[in-house]
């Protein structure tokens, strides 16, 4: 549902060393300069690739970093995973997530990356309970929109009423945080508050349960927090057609 323009994380850190050194040789003063310490040319590579965008390159420029010296680059083999996830290629991010959560398995980063791309090779289930995980680790907003989707969509419903309750009730200093969603017609999209597409959400469970009442006042406070949201006023109209009112009981 939410087309994520996920927030993208590389880590870069080039330094340049030189110094004079002094010291004294069979009694006299003799003064010698320290050779320049330059970057590594595949280091150089990745920061130019970087800056153009290119990711294949940024990429091949990383993994002949790592074997030049892995000890000394080991902080870029996180930025490795998020460049495959950037190139799409959800595969083999999933792997090197996991050989890297092997090791360091509070890295949220990794957590968010592995959840992602297995959601992206259509594994829900997985996806849906590193989300869960990462979710109660971190209370983040957008994580709790991935996970309430995955679990609509699973038809985890209980689960998915709970994680719409977390998500309007954490962090109330952010309510105006915003996400895109597909406009009613399909082909264009708007952007809406985080609990505009929560309520919307709690509509649509309460609606596959046949509850009326409950999905129309979760539609009232999606309409409330953002009046022209689309898909809450489809389903709206919905409702209120002569068809719907006839066969859904009011609870």
């Amino acid at each position: 549902m939410v087309q994520n323009s996920k927030q993208r994380r590389v880590l870069t850190a080039l330094a340049l060393f030189s110094g004079i050194m002094g010291g004294f040789v069979t009694g006299a003063v003799a003064q010698t300069e320290k050779p320049v310490s330059t970057p590594s040319p595949h280091l150089m590579v990745f920061e130019q690739a970087r800056q153009l965008g290119d990711v294949n390159t940024a990429i091949m420029s990383l993994h002949q970093l790592l074997i030049a010296d892995k000890e000394k680059y080991a902080s870029y083999t996180d930025t490795l995973a998020l460049l495959y996830f950037d190139a799409r290629n959800y595969a083999v991010c999933n792997t090197l997530c996991t050989l890297l959560l092997a090791k360091k398995p509070d890295k949220t980063v990794l957590m968010e990356l592995k959840a992602a791309s297995l959601r992206q090779l259509g594994q829900a289930v997985e996806s849906a309970d590193l989300y869960g995980q990462l979710f109660t680790k971190t209370k983040n907003r957008m994580v709790g929109v991935e996970l309430m989707q995955l679990q609509l969509g699973l038809k985890r419903l209980n689960e998915c009423l709970q994680t719409t309750d977390r998500v309007i009730s954490t962090d109330p200093k952010e309510k105006e945080m915003q996400v895109t969603v597909p406009n009613a017609d399909g082909q264009t999209v708007q952007c809406v508050p985080i609990n505009a597409l929560a309520y919307y959400v709690q509509a649509l469970v309460y609606d596959s349960q046949k509850e009326n009442g409950k999905t129309v006042l979760a539609l009232e406070k999606a309409l409330t927090a953002k009046p022209d949201f689309t898909m809450a006023q489809a389903l709206q109209q919905k409702l209120r057609s002569p068809a719907k009112a006839g066969v859904v009981k009011k609870s």
